[in-house]
């Protein structure tokens, strides 16, 4: 396993942008919502806004889209965050999931 620190920098790219797009799909889809007035930010709003945009134009599924030209820079930051704290498996590696 590979930390991320420990991948080449397409790699890292590569992570980092997984880490995005997971990240949009969520909040698109409501899985991940934020608390403006406990987070003292307005990016649920903006989010709400964008949803809304994707709804009116009859054309939800580019609602992640309009995420990101809103809200790309918290969006990529929370993404960085998520992908420097995975782990990444080597091609030989097999990742089992322990569930209890």
């Amino acid at each position: 396993m590979k930390t991320y620190n420990e991948l080449n920098s397409e790699q890292k790219e590569r992570a980092l942008n997984q880490a995005i797009e997971s990240l949009v799909n969520a909040i698109a889809e409501g899985t991940i919502r934020f608390d403006d007035k406990i987070n003292g930010d307005n990016l649920q709003h903006k989010i709400n806004k964008a949803i809304n945009k994707a709804d009116k134009m009859q054309t939800p599924w580019f609602a992640g889209e309009l995420i990101m030209e809103t809200c790309a820079d918290e969006i990529t930051g929370m993404a960085q965050c998520d992908a420097e704290d995975a782990l990444y498996s080597e091609p030989h590696e097999q990742v089992m999931w322990n569930i209890a």
